[in-house]
Order: structure tokens, then sequence, then C-alpha cells
């Protein structure tokens, strides 16, 4: 066999034993002022570095991770007019332990406090935010973190 083919072969089949995430399905849910969505094939999940953009579907609840080989990433959704911008999530985050759910969420004014995306002290003072939109990364057994971010008037 040529010198090329074998490095050929011998890379791809390291590729699929050591992909970290092959076939790693994530639970999603997806809240709007408090009520959850019925996640249909219109929400569609973006990792974007440099210039790479995978593509993955939400189906039936769940999110099957493309192969991520960059450290970070800019995680988008899109859902019918909403378009939510996650920059620079570590790869880390993403792949995280078992058992990880994600949640995003928007939250238009008048918002919930009860969320915890704004400290009181915003709460009562920011007149320029109209809406408030989230993704928390939710472990099955400790505390999520969450990744919160502001659209102004």
């Amino acid at each position: 066999m040529p010198l090329l083919a074998i490095i050929l072969l011998e890379n791809c089949s390291w590729q699929n034993e050591h992909n970290p995430n092959d076939g790693k399905v994530i639970g999603v849910k997806l809240y709007i002022d408090d009520s959850l969505q019925k996640i249909r094939d219109d929400i569609n999940v973006y990792f974007i570095t440099g210039t790479d953009t995978l593509n993955t579907h939400i189906f039936n609840d769940s999110l099957e991770l493309p192969f991520l080989r960059n450290n970070a990433y800019d995680i988008v959704l899109k859902y019918k007019g909403y378009s939510l911008l996650f920059d620079n999530v570590p790869r880390t985050m993403i792949l995280s332990n078992k058992g990880m759910s994600w949640k995003f969420g928007i939250d238009n004014k008048p918002f919930n406090n009860l969320l915890g995306l704004m400290s009181t002290d915003e709460y009562k003072n920011d007149k320029t935010t109209r809406q408030i939109y989230y993704l928390l990364f939710e472990p099955e057994d400790m505390d999520g973190i969450a990744i919160v971010r502001k659209r102004k008037d």
C-alpha cells in the first residue's frame, strides 16, 4: 500500500477512536418568558470557530454534539425570530460530565427576577435592557453554570 494511503487510514482510525464526544447526546430545553417551548425541527444550533461552522439540530429534546476539535466555540441557537449568541464557550464546558443538560432561555421585559439572571440592583435600576437570554449548563449532580447576555433598547 502506498505510504500516503497508510497515513490517511491511520489518521481516520485515530479520529474515530479518539473522538471524546462521538455520539454524545445532551438533553435540551428552551424557555421563553418562563414557558417551556415544544421543541420541533425548527431549531438549529451552530458551533462556530474561526471560519468553521458546525450545524446540528435539536431532535426529541436532544442535541447530538458534532466532533469538536478547537478549545472554544461560539454557540448560536436560531429559533423562529430569535438568534442567541454565546461567544467563546470553552470546549471543556461543552463536553463536561455525563448527565449534562442544557437550558436555553429568553426573558423579555418585564423580567422575572426569580430566575436570578440579574442582581437585585440591576433589576431595579436597569432601564435599557429589553431582553435577557441565557444558556444554563446543568449537570445532574451539581449546580450549573449559566452564560447570560443582555439585549439593550
